[in-house]
């Protein structure tokens, strides 16, 4: 037999260092001479299966353990970790195990060896994890609860949900309010950074939930996560809270209009896009209150782009407009160098606009600058913007509009009317409650 045949032979024994001993009878013949004697040392030493990644999930009554598969692993053992010391508490061949044996508010840290029928897997500190048991999820969220809602409609638009939360809630430092959209969209809002606001009396938390023009119909879905846990979950519209505004006329005297002329746009947005057509935003609307300015009414003439093209290297080919809660406005530019924000002066007025609002990329139509933040009161602003030689000046929302009105597609005229009287109606209402304030 062959070193490789007896190495073959001893693949599945247990990891070691083994001596064979072996003897040789040749042929009578055989040039190797007589009978020969000896011994040969093989090595069988192993390389340790690879430690187990760890993940932990405590609950009321038991620590979930679970972890990837480990390569060549037949079966992992599970230990309960004490200092120094640890006890065997279990094994299996899954890739997850439950430890049952709990007490609320306690402590527990656990290690996972993985087993390839040879060896265990070796680890370090790094290998064993900890959590801390909590308390039962019903006591956890039981001071939880919708205390009340209010419409953001001026500068954005969207929902804010007013919580109550219970002191265990607020003193995580990790809990957060999700909220999400039909079309999967989540977006997430620390509880630490929520405003405190009195309602009746009794401290809340106020979360915003922005939406698109197009999604003032759409339902949102809210739940507070803490301590790896979820609440129930709480549903709410735009169109929602709007209905309770049209609902009180006499209540809302300023906003009333104001709440008209978004839910139009909203509908021209969702007609635009086609999205969640089958209930429109001013369908709660009566029908004479449905009805957009005409195109021909409306002249934003005072707001075209002026452009002085000194460069050779740079050129400007057009922009766009995104109907988020607030809008963002990109211009598109032709480069024979690579640009960068750095390379671009942006002005509102004779203020600079921060970088925080700014941003360069590169879409389908080609490389960009990107104002963000753009809201309904400043549709009417007017943006600067420089690179090189070439300067874009007097641009801005009613910029694009102004040209989207003379636009063959009726569905982008219709949505860019709407937008106008939505700007008008807001313009109208701050200067209704400015009227109101006390001299000072």
């Amino acid at each position: 037999m062959t070193y490789e045949g007896v190495r073959a032979m001893l693949a599945n024994s247990r990891s070691g260092t083994y001596t064979i001993g072996y003897r040789f009878t040749p042929d009578a013949d055989s040039v190797y001479g007589g009978e020969k004697t000896g011994t040969i040392t093989l090595d069988m030493t192993r390389i340790p299966v690879s430690a187990p990644v760890m993940k932990i999930t405590a609950e009321s009554s038991r620590v979930l353990l679970s972890w990837a598969p480990v390569d060549d692993a037949i079966a992992y053992e599970i230990n309960l970790v004490d200092g120094d010391s640890f006890v065997k508490v279990g094994d299996t061949t899954q890739t997850s195990y439950a430890y049952t044996d709990v007490a609320e508010n306690e402590s527990y840290s656990f290690l996972v060896r993985a087993y390839d029928g040879d060896t265990f897997s070796d680890y370090t500190s790094e290998d064993i994890v900890t959590v801390i048991v909590k308390a039962e999820i019903a006591d956890l969220f039981a001071e939880v609860s919708v205390a009340g809602h209010s419409l953001i409609l001026t500068y954005n638009i969207g929902v804010n949900f007013c919580m109550t939360l219970s002191e265990e809630i607020l003193s995580d430092t990790g809990a957060y309010m999700e909220f999400r959209l039909p079309n999967e969209t989540v977006s997430r809002i620390m509880v630490s950074a929520a405003e405190p606001v009195q309602l009746s009396g009794n401290t809340c938390y106020r979360f915003p939930c922005f939406v698109a023009a197009s999604e003032m119909a759409d339902t949102i879905t809210a739940r507070i996560v803490s301590n790896g846990k979820s609440s129930a979950e709480y549903t709410y519209s735009v169109i929602e809270y709007a209905q309770s505004i049209l609902e009180s006329p006499e209540k809302y005297t300023y906003t009333v209009p104001v709440v008209k002329a978004m839910l139009n746009y909203g509908t021209r947005a969702q007609e635009y896009f086609g999205h969640n057509t089958e209930l429109l935003a001013n369908s709660i609307l009566p029908a004479e209150d449905k009805a957009v300015s005409e195109a021909g009414d409306i002249d934003l003439s005072a707001y075209g782009i002026a452009v002085t093209d000194n460069d050779e290297t740079v050129s400007y080919k057009g922009m766009v407009i995104s109907l988020q809660s607030k809008i963002v406005m990109k211009l598109y530019f032709d480069s024979e160098r690579e640009l960068q924000l750095s390379d671009f002066s942006v002005l509102d007025g004779t203020r600079a606009v921060s970088n925080a609002r700014l941003s360069v990329g590169t879409d389908a139509n080609g490389f960009y600058i990107a104002i963000s933040d753009i809201t309904a009161a400043d549709f009417d602003k007017s943006f600067s913007v420089a690179v090189g030689n070439l300067s874009v000046g007097n641009v801005g929302v009613f910029s694009y509009l102004g040209q989207a009105l003379n636009s063959s597609d009726s569905k982008l005229v219709d949505v860019s009317c709407s937008i106008c009287d939505y700007n008008c109606a807001i313009e109208d209402y701050l200067a209704a409650i400015q009227s109101e304030l006390p001299l000072a």
